[in-house]
């Protein structure tokens, strides 16, 4: 097999800087709540039957109005509220609840504009829940976002994403049942809570065959990650925080 010229791999090192500076630039966002997802187990996708399944779920009362970015050509912002749900201190990252747990509850306050990271409706449109659920073939703890229509019988999931700690608690660290967002925490202290690596490492190295390029591809990736914590939900969890 016929290896890439020095010009085609340094064309695409080029691209993935010029997509990289991109992402950077324009704000990540994840793919929103969509049919073709799974919900979590047991969770159902009449909204009657779902909201008599959260009726019994204690609010925490104490919701956090936040910025965020909105999906537009200029990025102003919105207020999105985020409030905490049930007890977080409980969630374990590294042994997630068999029976996915209501963690947290999201509106998006404009009646117009969209939040660009989840891609979360106005009010009038929908609400939000963040689920924390075990992982399949493992009993590591996952978390997906959950849409219910306020204007249809449909409730539908995002792709569930891995559910990490942010930082690990200190001795005297205050401990507080909480959902926010990650840049809100912390005094906007980046998470320092090494990552567990996965399977993208191995197609990386495929697509860029040396090891200086495989290498800059792994410290893009980590890069990317961590940018896109900072937009994601965090939550106050066993022994620390997570996001």
């Amino acid at each position: 097999m016929s290896r890439p010229s020095g010009t085609a791999r340094d064309g695409r090192i080029l691209m993935a800087i010029v997509l990289a500076i991109a992402a950077l630039g324009c704000g990540t966002e994840l793919p929103p709540p969509d049919p073709s997802n799974p919900l979590p187990p047991g969770i159902p996708a009449d909204t009657g039957q779902y909201r008599q399944l959260i009726a019994r779920d204690e609010m925490s009362k104490n919701p956090h109005p936040r910025e965020r970015k909105a999906k537009c050509f200029l990025c102003s912002k919105i207020i999105v509220t985020i409030e905490a749900v049930g007890n977080t201190l409980a969630i374990d990252p590294e042994n997630g609840p068999v029976a996915p747990v209501r963690v947290a509850h999201l509106v998006n306050t404009d009646k117009k504009k969209i939040e660009k990271y989840y891609g979360l409706l106005p009010k009038d449109s929908a609400e939000y829940d963040l689920w924390v659920s075990r992982k399949r073939d493992t009993i590591k703890a996952q978390w997906t976002l959950v849409q219910v229509s306020i204007t249809a019988n449909s409730v539908l999931a995002a792709k569930p994403m891995d559910l990490n700690y942010c930082h690990l608690r200190k001795p005297g660290d205050p401990k507080a049942s909480d959902a926010d967002f990650a840049e809100y925490t912390y005094d906007g202290k980046k998470c320092d809570y090494p990552i567990p690596e996965s399977g993208p490492k191995a197609s990386r190295a495929s697509l860029f065959p040396t090891p200086v390029f495989a290498s800059f591809l792994t410290h893009l990736a980590a890069i990317l990650v961590q940018y896109a914590e900072s937009g994601g939900g965090w939550i106050d969890c066993n022994n620390g925080c997570c996001t």
